[in-house]
């Protein structure tokens, strides 16, 4: 944002795009103009979450071909040309070894999450 220069900004977050945003409003809450996050539990620590995924993903899910845990079937089934040009992009999104983005910020909760917007 600083190399845009935008001061104030709606910020927009799909998947795993959550994780980073949910990290950037504990870091700068104030500018952000509003928050949209879709499909993203990001990472949040909260002990009722840890649960509630424990509770849900399917055995052996993490280690999944990517399509299987991204790509729904229906999608897979009727778009053949879309499932190989995402497998395309998606093997060239990744560098082998690169480190995972780190975060700078905890999130204990949604709650830290409303209390940083709300002030």
């Amino acid at each position: 944002m600083e190399h845009l220069k935008l001061d104030r900004f709606h910020l927009v977050a799909v998947a795993g795009g959550g994780f980073a945003a949910y990290d950037y409003v504990l870091w700068h809450p104030e500018r952000l103009r509003s928050l949209v996050i879709a499909a993203s539990g990001g990472a949040i620590t909260d002990e009722e979450m840890r649960q509630l995924r424990e509770k849900t993903t399917l055995p052996g899910f993490s280690s999944w071909p990517a399509e299987f845990r991204e790509v729904s079937m229906g999608y897979m089934a009727t778009q053949p040309e879309g499932l190989k040009r995402w497998l395309e992009i998606h093997h060239n999104s990744r560098q082998q070894g690169a480190p995972v983005q780190p975060q700078r910020t905890t999130i204990t909760g949604f709650e830290d999450l409303t209390r940083s917007l709300l002030n």
